[in-house]
Formats: structure tokens, C-alpha cells, sequence
């Protein structure tokens, strides 16, 4: 960008000295008409060249801003991902936590089952004597 703020310059500067140039030969009247008219052609073709670089210029750093608000967009998506994902990350460590919860307490329950079923088996063994004797009685 500076490349073309830089020639720019030197372009208009060179534009100047020639059109200094001109007006001293249109003074003097010491200028032939062709060389009047090849000093014309000369600054035309270097305002032309001044021109397009300065649109080509701006449509650089239109673009640059493009991109630049591209990115910035980017940027926020991205960050906006990022917490995304850390609450989907939080949300799962909290399930597994809840799973390895109900899985303790499936444990206890089976635990707490298999021991229900001991003593209803104990007790049985107890009263099934009982009422065998009380049917043959």
C-alpha cells in the first residue's frame, strides 16, 4: 500500500514538472508543436497511470477491509464455538457424573437385594418346618 501511496507521489511530481515545463516552452514559444503535444501525451499517460494506481489503490484496501471484517466475523463464530463446545464439555462431565451416580446406587440396590433375598431364603428355611408340621397335623 505505501509502494503505491509512494509512486503515486512521485508520479504527481513528475506530472507538476512537466506541466512547469510546458507552460515555460508556451512562454518562450521556443517549443515546436510535437514536442508540445509528446510533452502532453507524456503527462496525460502519467495521470492515467496516477489514476489507476490510486483505483487500484482503494480497491486494495477495499478488499483489505473485506477481508479484515471476514476475519473478525471468523473470530467471533470461532469464540462462539469455543463456548459451545466448553458447556457440550461441561454438560458430559456432568452426566458422567450423574451415570457413575446411578450406577453407585444400581450397585447399593443389588447389593441390598441380594441380601433381602438371603434373609427371605433364611426365613423360610425357618417357617417352612413349621407349616410342614402344621399341615400334617
Amino acid at each position: 500500500m505505501e509502494e503505491i501511496t509512494e509512486l503515486e507521489g512521485r508520479i504527481i511530481s513528475a506530472m507538476e514538472r512537466i506541466g512547469r515545463s510546458v507552460q515555460q516552452f508556451e512562454g518562450t514559444g521556443g517549443v515546436s508543436p510535437e514536442d508540445l503535444e509528446q510533452a502532453r501525451a507524456a503527462f496525460e499517460a502519467a495521470e492515467e497511470r496516477a489514476v489507476g494506481a490510486r483505483t487500484r489503490a482503494e480497491s486494495a484496501e477495499a478488499e483489505l477491509a473485506r477481508v479484515a471484517q471476514a476475519l473478525e466475523a471468523e473470530a467471533a463464530a470461532s469464540e462462539k464455538l469455543h463456548e459451545r463446545l466448553d458447556g457440550l464439555k461441561s454438560a458430559r462431565d456432568e452426566q458422567q457424573q450423574r451415570i457413575a451416580d446411578l450406577e453407585a446406587q444400581l450397585r447399593d440396590s443389588e447389593a441390598q437385594r441380594k441380601a433381602d433375598r438371603t434373609e427371605l431364603d433364611d426365613l423360610i428355611a425357618l417357617v417352612e418346618p413349621l407349616v410342614r408340621e402344621a399341615s400334617n397335623a
